[in-house]
């Protein structure tokens, strides 16, 4: 893989699970859907706001018919100058992906503490900017956030406490198993790995999950913020982050539940291990 740049633009360095064999070109053992690279683009002289600024990414890849193919993928984006038009339309999304990869490279080469330092000052900063050039006019006590990135000191704290940059009770091969893993992940599953789903399965409604007899869409339950806050003690909750199912079931569940989803009527009887919700 190959990103070029207009002129005024370069990229400086990638992040992601791949071989650097030269400096511009990218080997890849799997690129699928579920897969991403992350690359820091820089500008090396003032652009022109009357014109664009052009990036080319191209995979040249095999099928698994043997053919050879190239994909590329081109984008044109428009230059701007004022600090509030680039927060309106930024996504964070990126940008948080962006800064965890960035963190876990760093692990090879500086001390985990530093890392995390390091992550915290950079959320700080783009706040710091959004508020001397878009809100300086505000008061200073009063707290100014974008609006693109109002979750973003929320996430930034989950890449903290992500296995990689977690400090204690996580061993060299489960740390360097998530290093590998969150490097080549992509947007979504990253996003969702730092904050995983988490739904309230015991006020569903009754056409909730199932294909409607008309249209044939499924109809999921709403999303839930992941906070001890907003759950109740007689409630059972799913989180999922793409790669494990907990359940979260209160001690005051009433019994009819437990028999609905586990076929049990007490509490102390469910399996903790347990991997089928059918009863038998």
């Amino acid at each position: 893989m190959r990103i070029r740049c207009s002129q005024g633009l370069r990229v400086s360095k990638y992040y992601g699970s791949f071989q650097e064999r030269l400096p511009t070109d990218l080997g890849l053992g799997v690129f699928d859907a579920d897969k991403a690279v992350s690359a820091l683009i820089e500008h090396s002289r003032t652009l022109d706001e009357r014109q664009y600024a052009y990036l080319q990414c191209a995979v040249l890849y095999t099928t698994m018919d043997g053919q050879r193919r190239v994909r590329t993928c081109n984008l044109a984006l428009q230059v701007a100058s004022l600090a509030g038009n680039v927060f309106r339309y930024a996504d964070m999304d990126a940008v948080v992906c962006h800064l965890a990869r960035d963190s876990i490279a760093s692990l090879f080469s500086r001390r985990m503490a530093q890392v995390r330092e390091d992550l915290t000052d950079k959320c700080s900063s783009i706040l710091l900017g959004y508020r001397r050039n878009c809100a300086a006019a505000t008061s200073p006590s009063q707290l100014i956030i974008p609006e693109a990135f109002r979750a973003l000191p929320l996430y930034t704290l989950a890449i903290t406490k992500s296995k990689p940059l977690k400090g204690r009770n996580v061993s060299a091969d489960v740390r360097n198993y998530y290093v590998h893993k969150i490097l080549s992940m992509s947007v979504r599953s990253t996003m969702q790995h730092l904050y995983p789903r988490l739904l309230a399965l015991h006020d569903l409604e009754q056409n909730t999950a199932l294909p409607d007899a008309a249209t044939g869409q499924v109809s999921f339950p709403s999303l839930m913020r992941d906070s001890y806050m907003y759950m109740q003690g007689h409630g059972i909750y799913l989180i999922d982050n793409e790669e494990f199912v907990i359940f979260w079931v209160g001690s005051s569940v009433s019994p009819q539940l437990l028999g609905d989803l586990f076929g049990v009527d007490d509490i102390l009887a469910l399996d903790p291990n347990i991997c089928s919700i059918l009863p038998d």
